[in-house]
This record gives C-alpha cells, structure tokens and sequence, in this order.
C-alpha cells in the first residue's frame, strides 16, 4: 500500500513541475499579420496606475417608471423610412416575431384602424418609428387598444429587409401592406 502512495506522490510531483514549466514558458507568435495597434481602444478601459487624474464623476441614473423612459426616447425619426406604398413580398426569416412599423402620420392611422384584429391575432409588436411627442404615441395607443406600441427607430430595418416606406406588417414569411 505505501509503494502505491509512493508512486503516486512521485507521479504528483512530476506533473506539477512539467505544468509550471508550461506555464512560465514565453508565448509564441505564429503569425503576425501587422495593422494597427488597438491599444488605444483599451486604454480608457483600463487607465495605468500612473496616471494621477481622479476618474470623473458620472451622473447617477436616474430611477423613474417606464413612461419617463420612453418619454425621454421621443422624438423618433427614422430617415430612410416615409409613408407610402409598401411592395408584397415574401422573405425568409424563421422564428421572427410578427411586427408592424408605423408612424404619426394619416396614412399609418387609417392602416392601424383597419389591420388591428389582425394584428391583435398576430400578437404582433408595433414599433411607432415616426413619433413626436408622448401625447402623439398615447393617440395612436388609443386608437389600439390591446396592441404593444413602442417608439423605435427604423433605418435599421431599411437595410436588413430593404424597406422604404411603411406602414408594413413583417412576419417570418413575407412583408406586407
């Protein structure tokens, strides 16, 4: 029995010195293919002791409800994106929630009066991606009650599904008016 635990400290003891040698042993550089150094994006992260400079002071944030929230969002104004005439179109986009992008405007009122059951069916969000004021959003809640309307920006969506006018309904099979 001691001749296995002798064994087995020796067995320890070598592993342990081939592990600290491995470890301290200087890095390799396999291929460097030059560029710029990227060190200037880290030095804010992680300032050298050094430097004497007191960090500056950051405002607290503020705790408020989520109408303070979204209140301090508006107004949205999407650029690439106008009221006007939506093409029919079929996409490919597994898994995507079913959405609708609509603004403060007549043209978005009259759709959103017209498609709400849909909508509603769908469980469609709405993202209000034209909006002024809070006042102008809580209008256009009213006019559908029962949907999620939330102030967002929409020139993302301009160059990920090549939109350029709204209102539009988007689900995972297609873009419609």
């Amino acid at each position: 029995m001691n001749h296995i635990v002798l064994i087995a400290a020796i067995g320890l003891l070598s592993t342990t010195a081939v592990f600290a040698q491995t470890v301290s042993a200087p890095l390799i550089v396999v291929e460097d293919r030059g560029g710029t150094s990227a060190l200037p994006y880290y030095q804010s992260l992680n300032p050298r002791p050094d430097q004497a400079a007191p960090p500056a002071s950051m405002p607290a944030p503020r705790v408020g409800n989520s109408a303070d929230a979204e209140a301090a969002m508006l107004p949205v104004r999407s650029t690439q994106l106008s009221p006007g005439e939506v093409q029919r179109r079929v996409i490919r986009a597994p898994g995507l929630t079913a959405l609708f992008l609509i603004g403060d405007d007549e043209r978005s009122r009259a759709w959103l009066r017209q498609r709400q059951a849909t909508l509603r069916e769908l469980q469609a969000v709405g993202l209000v991606i034209n909006v002024e004021s809070m006042a102008a959003l809580t209008a256009l809640r009213r006019l559908a009650p029962g949907l999620t309307l939330s102030p967002a920006s929409g020139d993302d969506l301009t160059q990920r599904l090549g939109l350029r006018h709204y209102p539009a309904l988007i689900t995972s099979t297609g873009i419609e008016p």
